[in-house]
């Protein structure tokens, strides 16, 4: 399986608003922040280069209805799946605290991508904190395979 790049975008739905981020420093586990709203409706995007299968999407343990959209690409070295998720039943998170949040995307060959992302969950309604900051365009992870333990090790991140 190689090295491959996986790109990671994120959308609030249904009008596919940008998700922001503030970078935090040393404050917390990781250097920045990913804002997210409770109860709202977000659509994750992952591109694969080159192609790989995704067979599944797990946002916080829970497995989501993943669509291949690799067909609409005009690049046949490269994959592209979605798959929304809702932010239910969360409480907003306190002043000063963040939450992890774990992201798995299962691939052919029994290989599984796993990633935690530094997030902080805002009211509803309070829109004016959570639209604010870095524009998130994507998270691109640079990974390499171990075809002894059947593991991919993310060599690198970078926040677009």
């Amino acid at each position: 399986m190689g090295s491959f790049r996986l790109t990671l975008s994120l959308h609030k739905e249904p009008d596919n608003k940008p998700v922001f981020c503030k970078v935090d420093g040393q404050r917390f586990a990781q250097p920045r922040t990913v804002k997210f709203l409770a109860d709202s409706k977000y659509r994750v995007d992952v591109n694969i280069r080159p192609a790989k299968t995704v067979r599944g999407i797990a946002v916080m343990e829970k497995s989501l209805e993943v669509t291949d959209n690799s067909s609409k690409l005009e690049d046949e070295n490269a994959s592209s799946y979605s798959a929304q998720f809702q932010l239910d039943n969360l409480q907003p998170s306190k002043k000063g605290q963040r939450e992890s949040v774990s992201l798995h995307v299962k691939l052919d060959g029994g290989y599984e991508f796993t990633t935690t992302l530094q997030i902080k969950i805002y009211k509803a309604n309070s829109t004016q904190h959570c639209d604010w900051g870095t524009t998130v365009h994507s998270i691109e992870y640079e990974c390499h395979t171990d075809q002894q333990n059947n593991s991919i090790k993310i060599v690198k991140d970078t926040f677009r």
